[in-house]
């Protein structure tokens, strides 16, 4: 039983295609935080891109919670209050010229 779970793992990745693997573990990185929540510290909204490789960068803005350094909730969200002060502070974690 134990032998046959490597065989089935590499089928299914066969089957799911492994471009597509690879691409799906790779992460959103931040690039700017745009807002920051006034009441909240840990409520930021922020510019993230997600690296495809040969086929450019996805791009999105989003609304992170932070639980922890890594744990953290995000939803995209268009409106905000006067609750955000604007920061526009450059994080660059993918290192970008």
């Amino acid at each position: 039983m134990v032998s046959i779970l490597p065989i089935l793992a590499f089928i299914e990745i066969l089957n799911f295609g492994i471009l597509r693997t690879i691409f799906c573990s790779s992460s959103w990185k931040t690039q700017t935080i745009i807002y920051q929540n006034t009441l909240d510290e840990s409520k930021k909204v922020e510019f993230q891109m997600l690296d495809k490789g040969a086929f450019g960068y996805r791009k999105r803005t989003v609304e992170v919670n932070y639980i922890t350094n890594w744990f953290f909730i995000s939803k995209e969200k268009g409106i905000y209050n006067s609750d955000w002060k604007k920061v526009n502070l450059e994080v660059n974690e993918l290192g970008l010229k």
